[in-house]
């Protein structure tokens, strides 16, 4: 096949599967273009690899290697709707393999369509943000994204608007994003670490650039937080996207965190300046002075100037201002992939609650709209659990990540119920029983006091499921599996349910006496009644 073009050897090689559309764009990993599968008429995304990559890695067995482990990762997170995947259907067809003779290697993936952020790696100068909501919807996406790499032990690396592509969501609206390029993504805790992007406007100071070598052996063996590498570079995108949606107009940037790229060259060169020159034990006391030691560019008051900045965009918009420690100087300073979505996950659901309580389809239907991204999160989740990732573990990773956060996942199951009751939408019943479900697989694992609450809001729910089916009996029976005291505003509520189905199965005397007892937590509670369900 030598002298053959890429676009002949991809059809060859897909049998005569995929048929060249057009060249979609170039970048150091390799060429994508658009194909056809002529069998569906589905759009297909093929990416070339680079041959010039492979002779920078040395040894020719290393193409096929590479190729293999990017086909690993993109098998992984088959189950994330935030990450690009394999066009499977070609991928079934056993013949369809590489060997190292072949004088290309490409992969083919789900085409994606939608508008990148930007089209190179120094700005989001692509698709428009114009409010703070779609920022944190589009940050929040990501979150869920690198929550899989990092769970996984591994760091993605090469987050750049030119990598995240924004596509019409399940609410009609542009508001899904994926992360579409994976060849980047290695385990965090191997001993080395060189990143194999140079260009440094969302890289954190720690990054290797081509050139200084000399640095690579204090980064391996000093930094060791590789997954907070995502981790800053996640936070100069929201800081940006925060700017973006507080000038629609375009004016007043440059919005980016750094101003260019010397700039946060300048910043590595500081940062590896002052870690050559001081002890761990000395950054742990006081790191800004260790810093500013070696700082002759007034460098360290831009940088803490920027973060309070992006403090004062969090605080805004009622978002936890440890965000902001996205962007420390130094990796073990900035929260883990866990604590970020932990906050976002809250936020969401407090902004969904606010919304619901406003009433009218209106409210509940923007209520939809911030609960169902916490339920995709954890239904993807408990799929990825159940992977040959994770299954075998004894300590699941994911199991302990839909623990930690039960709470929310089934407050937002319920507000979804809720929500679609009340636009009389049958599928209301679902998310109720899922509530119910969830909260018996789980319940171990919650302290005593927010196992009676939630178990008792989930109860209280899923017995109205019940009584719609008239099973009223099969329903006190569930009501009376809830431990008693509650929250004050759910007991009135609990006794107030329970007496009208004793009604309906024509116990008189102990419904009379549910609602005395309902009668009399009222008074004793000035919370309106259904607001913590």
């Amino acid at each position: 096949m030598t002298g053959i073009t890429a676009e002949e050897f991809i059809r060859r090689k897909s049998h005569n599967r995929l048929k060249f559309v057009k060249e979609v764009g170039r970048g150091g990993f390799g060429t994508v273009y658009q194909f056809e599968d002529t069998a569906t008429q589905q759009p297909v995304c093929v990416k070339v690899l680079s041959n010039d990559l492979f002779n920078r890695l040395g040894k020719d067995e290393q193409r096929l290697k590479f190729y293999e482990q990017e086909i690993q990762n993109l098998e992984a997170y088959r189950f994330k709707s935030n990450i690009a995947h394999l066009y499977a259907p070609l991928y079934e067809d056993e013949t369809f393999q590489f060997s190292q003779g072949d004088p290309y290697l490409f992969l083919a993936m789900e085409f994606v369509e939608g508008e990148d952020l930007g089209y190179e790696k120094s700005a989001i100068d692509n698709f428009r943000i114009d409010n703070t909501e779609l920022a944190i919807h589009l940050i929040f996406q990501l979150c869920s994204a690198l929550h899989s790499i990092h769970l996984r032990g591994q760091y993605h690396q090469d987050l750049f608007p030119d990598n995240l592509r924004v596509s019409l969501g399940p609410s009609g609206k542009k508001d899904h994003l994926v992360v579409l390029d994976l060849g980047h993504v290695r385990a965090y805790k191997r001993k080395s670490h060189s990143a194999l992007s140079n260009i440094g406007m969302y890289h954190p100071p720690e990054t290797i650039y081509n050139g200084f070598e000399k640095f690579t052996s204090i980064r391996n063996e000093r930094i060791r937080y590789f997954d907070r590498s995502d981790i800053f570079s996640l936070g100069a995108l929201f800081y940006e996207m925060l700017q973006l949606a507080q000038h629609p107009d375009g004016r007043g940037g440059p919005f980016t965190f750094f101003k260019d790229i010397a700039e946060s060259f300048e910043l590595f060169i500081l940062f590896y300046e002052t870690y050559n020159e001081t002890s761990d034990a000395d950054l742990s006391q006081n790191w800004r002075a260790c810093f500013e030691k070696y700082d002759k560019r007034g460098l360290i008051p831009k940088h803490e100037e920027k973060r309070e900045k992006f403090k004062d965009l969090l605080q805004e918009v009622g978002l936890d201002t440890r965000i902001a420690d996205s962007l420390h100087l130094l990796p073990p300073h900035r929260p883990d992939i866990e604590t970020l979505l932990t906050i976002f996950c809250n936020y969401f659901l407090k902004q969904g609650k606010s919304l619901f309580r406003m009433g009218e389809p209106a409210g509940y239907t923007k209520c939809l709209y911030w609960l169902e991204r916490i339920t995709r999160h954890f239904r993807e989740v408990e799929q990825e659990a159940k992977s040959n990732d994770f299954i075998s573990l004894r300590d699941n990773p994911m199991l302990n990540h839909i623990q930690r956060n039960l709470k929310v996942y089934i407050e937002a199951l319920l507000g979804i119920g809720k929500s679609h009751y009340l636009l009389k939408d049958p599928s209301w019943e679902t998310h109720f029983k899922k509530a119910w479900f969830t909260f018996n697989l789980f319940d171990h694992t919650l302290p005593i006091s927010q196992k009676k609450d939630i178990g008792a809001k989930a109860a209280i729910n899923y017995a109205f499921y019940l009584s719609e089916l008239k099973r009223h009996q099969e329903a006190i029976e569930i009501l009376c599996q809830v431990g008693r005291p509650l929250h004050p505003s759910l007991q009135p509520i609990f006794f107030n349910n329970l007496g009208m189905l004793y009604q309906q199965i024509g116990k008189t005397d102990e419904a009379e006496q549910c609602f005395k007892q309902m009668r009399m937590e009222r008074k004793m509670t000035s919370m309106p009644l259904g607001d913590e369900i």
